[in-house]
């Protein structure tokens, strides 16, 4: 007999639909928290890894892992747009994870915008990888944040998909 999907991974995906009303302002070199309400026509849960209910705080948009089991792994694909008031800004993002002493940052560079101001910039194709390698990691809320440099600007987040991937 199958088992079909117990123990597989699967994703939920979810869209926001307060940043298409009122944009996050993202004022010069501050890192700004990606919200995220979950509440957008195409949020999808339907395909959500066996046994796991949630994958973010809502609305807040805080990743939450506490459901996955240590050795677990969640991809995170998000899709939001910039508009910077200036040419050449920069673009970053990162994952403020665990929590005191043992906090710790992941962050890259996204992007220089060099296409104008005033411009939307879409950021879709970049995924980021973060395991669940301990109870710190675990037990606490990930927030991801935007920074804009050299720029203010605006934010919307049109959604976030996580897949979760199985020890």
């Amino acid at each position: 007999m199958a088992l079909g999907n117990i123990g597989a991974g699967g994703f939920i995906d979810y869209n926001d639909v307060a940043t298409g009303v009122t944009s996050i302002t993202l004022p010069d070199g501050v890192w700004v928290q990606l919200t995220n309400d979950g509440l957008g026509p195409f949020s999808n849960s339907t395909y959500s890894p066996y046994g796991i209910c949630e994958l973010m705080s809502l609305p807040g948009g805080e990743l939450d892992v506490r459901e996955l089991s240590l050795g677990d792994a969640i991809w995170i694909r998000h899709d939001y747009e910039v508009v910077p008031s200036v040419d050449r800004a920069s673009l970053q993002i990162r994952y403020l994870l665990g929590d005191g002493a043992e906090a710790y940052t992941l962050e890259k560079t996204v992007a220089a915008l060099s296409r104008g101001a005033g411009v939307p910039y879409r950021q879709t194709a970049e995924t980021d990888f973060i395991y669940v390698g301990d109870e710190n990691t675990q037990q606490n809320p990930i927030t991801v944040q935007v920074k804009l440099t050299g720029a203010v600007g605006t934010c919307r987040n049109y959604g976030s998909v996580i897949e979760v991937i199985k020890r």
